[in-house]
């Protein structure tokens, strides 16, 4: 019997590649983007732009040919081959407390103002491309926050009043400042909290660490300090600050 050809056989495995990969197509299911690939899922990109791949998708997610379904969902999600516009976008990312209300910590009528809120705010604001998630606040009364992702896949925050929520009036998101300034701030914070703190002692160069939470607009500095007690004994400890757009939310301290 004759051996093929090297040449000839690499030119085989070629085609054979090539028609497998071709087998792979891309389909919109609702707000999500599948890959297909021998009749199941491949990789599946969600509304807020994060893509998940092999056992978290095969493990979880089943495809018909006609829509997909997750494990723990009761309905189906319609596939298609054309996208949905910017307004379908919208309208169905922002309909969602509509349909469930308690899930996301609201009533009917504050379901109905978060609807027509973020809807807007899709429309208007930049840093709100696409709506990831919002509820009511479990810890603020009578406030809500609002996570978005921009263009480009950035996460943002929003903090809304139920007063603003319901006049539609528009807020920014949550901003961090500058390292340097919320270590500054800190450290205003923390020396209040001494006892004494004429003896407030910051290592401000080696025992002092500040870090930048974008998703949501905070900061958060630990600073090392000694400071002696109303006797007058000295004591090690360290702070800790929560900062949310610049403004000091929580500042503790503890014995090291």
């Amino acid at each position: 019997m004759r051996k093929m050809p090297a040449a000839l056989f690499v030119v085989f495995a070629a085609i054979a590649t090539s028609a497998q990969i071709a087998k792979a197509e891309t389909i919109n299911c609702g707000l999500k983007t599948i890959t297909v690939q021998n009749g199941k899922i491949d990789q599946i990109r969600h509304e807020d732009g994060t893509i998940h791949s092999g056992s978290s998708v095969s493990n979880n997610w089943s495809y018909d040919g006609k829509s997909i379904k997750h494990r723990l969902m009761d309905d189906r999600i319609p596939c298609g081959t054309k996208p949905k516009s910017r307004n379908e976008v919208i309208a169905e990312l922002s309909s969602r407390f509509i349909k469930n209300p308690s899930i996301h910590g609201m009533d009917e009528q504050e379901a109905r103002w978060m609807a027509s809120y973020t809807a807007n705010l899709m429309k208007t604001d930049k840093n709100c491309h696409l709506l990831v998630d919002a509820s009511k606040s479990t810890q603020r009364k009578d406030t809500f926050y609002i996570d978005c992702n921009d263009h480009s896949g950035n996460p943002h925050r929003y903090w809304v009043s139920r007063g603003d929520l319901k006049a539609g009036n528009s807020r920014p998101p949550a901003t961090p400042v500058s390292e340097a300034a919320a270590v500054d701030i800190c450290n205003t914070a923390l020396r209040s909290k001494a006892t004494n703190p004429a003896t407030y002692n910051p290592a401000l160069l080696t025992g002092t660490t500040s870090r930048i939470v974008k998703a949501n607009g905070r900061n958060v500095v630990e600073i090392d300090f000694g400071a002696k007690s109303a006797i007058g004994v000295e004591g090690k400890f360290r702070g800790r600050c929560i900062l949310e757009s610049g403004r000091l939310i929580e500042a503790t301290v503890e014995n090291r």
